[in-house]
This record gives structure tokens, sequence and C-alpha cells, in this order.
């Protein structure tokens, strides 16, 4: 039960924000992490209608409300002719010396925004520093779930875009061309040429998964199976089975899909969740 005093944090997607704009309201401190394309499925390919919608999270704001950007929004702001000082705040780099439990510098720009929020609410450094530095981060989100046979293995279900998979990729500079990458799906009108030059440079393998998204990464000009071995699975278990013929110790096996997961699984946690079991059964 929420009461009188209580700081209510939400997750909202472009869904929850057609609702928002339709009743004219945006929270008093709003987070806009990014801007990338996605469900262009269900836009029509209108990236002007996405932007509408996500824009909600800040559209509505009273005076006094304060908005929150990464670097990346601000530069799409700009475009859209928001003037920087009247209309919302660049959030700083998490100072370097803050260590994190969560890879990848797309969690270190996260938890940069995250403090400033913490700032705003007269929340000390210290005590913003213990909590960052001790979050382990959640299921589903470049979430290692364990190692076999010298193999760590990572979901990342909740990467249903090519920028997902990018910044999971990313994650790992020290793994070059020793990742084995399980991904594709259903596909939400989004382009995969980036994702796939970024694939080619870090991951020795490839196991795609059913679906029309895995029919536009086949055909990419990127993918050249000469660099980069490629296989489709029917499903999960096969996937499994696939990347773990083509791994070796000290590889990484990554479930980061950058696609819907519609078709073979209920939705993306199940996605995640079947990766999960079919690893802890590999123990």
């Amino acid at each position: 039960e929420v009461c009188d005093g209580d700081v209510v944090v939400m997750e909202l997607d472009s869904w929850k924000l057609q609702s928002f704009a339709e009743n004219k309201i945006s929270p008093q401190i709003a987070i806009f992490t990014t801007f990338f394309p996605d469900h262009l499925n269900y836009y029509k390919g209108d990236l002007e209608r996405y932007w509408e919608d996500k824009s909600a999270i800040f559209k509505n704001q009273r005076p006094g409300d304060v908005l929150i950007v990464s670097q990346q929004v601000a530069g799409t702001m700009k475009k859209q002719g928001y003037k920087l000082a009247q209309k919302f705040i660049i959030a700083q780099k998490l100072p370097p010396e803050w260590s994190l439990k969560v890879l990848g510098a797309h969690n270190r720009q996260n938890a940069g925004l995250a403090l400033d929020v913490a700032r705003k609410l007269g929340v000390s450094d210290e005590v913003s520093r213990r909590a960052l530095e001790g979050f382990k981060g959640v299921p589903g989100r470049l979430e290692c779930i364990g190692e076999h046979r010298g193999i760590k293995f990572y979901n990342d279900t909740t990467a249903t875009t090519p920028e997902g998979v990018m910044a999971a990729l990313r994650s790992f500079p020290k793994y070059k061309k020793k990742i084995v990458l399980i991904a594709g799906g259903s596909d939400k009108g989004l382009m995969y040429d980036g994702m796939m030059g970024v694939v080619v440079e870090y991951c020795r393998a490839l196991v795609l998964l059913p679906g029309t998204a895995t029919e536009k990464i086949s055909k990419s000009e990127y993918l050249n199976p000469k660099q980069i071995p490629t296989t489709k699975a029917q499903d999960m278990k096969e996937a499994m089975e696939e990347a773990m013929n083509v791994a070796a110790p000290d590889d990484i096996i990554i479930l980061s899909p950058g696609a819907a997961s519609f078709g073979i699984f209920k939705n993306e946690y199940d996605r995640g969740d079947q990766f999960t079991t079919l690893f802890k059964r590999l123990e």
C-alpha cells in the first residue's frame, strides 16, 4: 500500500506512457535513459509516433518537476528543439572510483542517472555509493547464471533490440572472439546491420532462434559464415546444444536475442527461464 510521503519507482514502457499522454500526466522526477528504434511493428515504422509516446514521460511535467536524461537522449532532444537549460538535466558520469558489480558502460550510465535522482531526493552520496556498489543486478539483464566446464553463462533475455545486444557484447572487451551468442526471434521492424558488425567483432559463433528477425539477421551483409559460424535452432534446447558444441573453456555463452519472444515462447521471461533451466541441467 502506497502512503503519503512514499517514493514510488516505476519503469514505464511506451504502452504505459501512451496512457500518461492521454491523461496528461508525467512523473515529478523523470529519467529518460535512451531513445532508439523499438516496437516499430506496432508503430508501423513511424518513429515519430514512438517518440510521442516515450516523451510523455516529461511533456506534462509541472513547474518544479525534474527531468534527467542521458547524453544520448540530450542529443535527440536538441534535434527536437528543446533548450537544455530550460527543460532538462544531463546526467553526469558515475564517479570513476565507484566500482559496480553489474557489467557494461550502459549500466554505469544507468547508475549515473540513478545517482542524480538520489541527489534530487536528498540522499547522500555515501548512501548512494553503498547501494550502487552492492547492487547485483536483476534476472534476465546480463545476469551471470553460473559456469560449467569453464564456460560462463549469461541470461540477457530482456535485450530485445539490436542496441541491447551491442551493449551486452561490449560489456566483455576481454572476450572478443570468445563469445557464443544465442540470438534472434520475432521482428519488431528493426534493423540489424549495425548489430551484426559488433557480433562479427566479438563472437566466436552465432546460434539463431526461429523467427522473422532471424530471417533479417541471416540476410545481413555483415554476416559472413567464414568469419562467424552460424547455426539455426528450432528451440532453446537445440540452441543450447549447438552453443555447447562450439564453446570452449574460458568462453561465454550469452542469450541476448535482440528480438521479441513471440512464437515459441510465452514471453521474454519464459525465454530466459528456459535458458536458465537448461543450464542447471548441465550442472
